[in-house]
């Protein structure tokens, strides 16, 4: 369960349950479809009624018990209609909620992977969905369960519309004023779906507001630029002839793939934990502190490398060697095979939460990304191993401290 600190509440909504009565007493909703005897008002039941009942289901929907009169209804089932009184409770709603799993787990005793809700299912859809599947298949029918937040204003306040303060996420993503009309501020959807990973699980309550998306964006901008620096960079890249080997680039160029895989391999390990919610004590600066504490691992991650590893560190040291070294040149040659490399790794960590960004990067280099590239395909899981190796064994020790002093 996602986040760890979520399965305490859970657990004592399991233990304290009351007995469910699971039918309601109103005008709309799923029917019970159940007769009472006339007299003594006893439930009948029997196997012919439930085959009937399942067979004008598939014919009429479940309005059949509303629609269709009691003699239609019990035709062919042996019970006097006139003897009988129909019942008009309905199945509670978080019971109809709480067997979605019997038609999307079509596989016996099969989970869903994943079970996404706000914190308020604790004791609605993940409770009846547990309750359900368990008292009829003795198993439960997810194998994780991943809790969000619900968000509120920058003062605090619960979002809602007689206080006039919700967003829609059109007004985020379109620019949408709340009468529908186009003229406030875009910021796209990736600029949203980045707030989402940095804050939807941080909280129980997650802040959201103008000043907040602002920040996003300034981040969403910074890998921008990253990215557009890096393909910049990479325009000299014709064939695979101007690349250079791993045992021949320069040993700065070497460190920054040992970075780069490690890094890759910590947001990796954060994307299959989902340990979206999780802040860690990341050495990283420029960065509001605001926005830092919010953030989730995954952003802080991707941050931290950018701030550190890439724009003030080795892009810094790099620039002499692209700008005025000959596009022949060793030196040259080795750093663009890092930036090739480094840009690779880079989108395939980022795509997840910023598909956009991720698709217009393969768009604007898309002689380095297609599988027939002039540069030939870069399997990212195989290369980060490959690198990876290069912390102990490819560097000498005394020369990894040298690129880092």
């Amino acid at each position: 369960m996602k986040p760890e600190t979520a399965k305490t509440s859970f657990l004592d909504v399991l233990k304290n349950r009351p007995y469910w009565c699971v039918s309601r007493q109103r005008v709309w909703g799923v029917p019970i479809p159940v007769f009472h005897d006339a007299e003594s008002g006893e439930a009948v039941i029997s196997e012919e009624l439930v085959d009937r009942c399942c067979d004008l289901i598939d014919l009429e929907g479940t309005d059949f018990w509303w629609k269709l009169d009691n003699e239609t209804i019990l035709q062919n089932t042996g019970l006097d209609a006139t003897k009988l009184e129909r019942g008009n409770d309905i199945l509670d709603v978080w019971f109809d909620s709480g067997i979605s799993w019997s038609t999307c787990l079509e596989v016996e005793k099969a989970q869903a992977d994943l079970y996404l809700e706000g914190h308020d299912q604790y004791s609605g859809w993940f409770y009846t969905s547990l309750l359900t599947s368990v008292a009829v298949r003795d198993c439960g029918p997810y194998k994780y369960l991943y809790v969000h937040g619900f968000t509120v204003d920058e003062k605090g306040r619960k979002m809602s519309k007689s206080e006039g303060n919700v967003v829609s996420p059109a007004q985020v993503t379109r620019g949408l004023k709340k009468n529908g009309k186009s003229g406030g501020f875009v910021y796209g959807v990736d600029v949203m779906r980045l707030w989402i990973a940095a804050h939807a699980s941080r909280h129980q309550n997650v802040p959201f507001g103008d000043s907040l998306l602002k920040l996003t964006k300034q981040e969403a901008d910074r890998l921008r630029n990253i990215c557009k620096f890096l393909l910049g960079n990479l325009a000299t890249l014709r064939s695979k002839s101007d690349l250079t080997p791993l045992e021949d680039m320069a040993l700065l160029d070497r460190h920054a793939m040992h970075r780069t895989a490690k890094f890759f391999q910590d947001v990796s390990d954060s994307y299959e934990d989902m340990h979206y919610n999780q802040v860690k004590k990341i050495f990283f600066h420029n960065f509001p502190s605001l926005f830092r504490l919010l953030c989730s691992q995954v952003v802080l991650r991707l941050q931290a490398f950018l701030a550190n590893d890439l724009s003030s560190f080795y892009f810094h040291r790099l620039k002499d060697r692209l700008y005025c070294d000959a596009e022949s040149d060793p030196r040259r040659r080795s750093a663009v095979t890092a930036l090739w490399m480094i840009l690779h790794i880079l989108k395939d960590s980022f795509a997840p939460i910023m598909p956009i960004l991720a698709f217009e990067v393969e768009q604007a280099g898309t002689n380095l990304f297609v599988s027939d590239s002039v540069c030939g395909t870069f399997e990212t899981s195989k290369e980060v191993e490959r690198f990876l190796a290069l912390g102990t064994t490819g560097i000498p020790q005394a020369d990894y401290f040298t690129c880092r002093s």
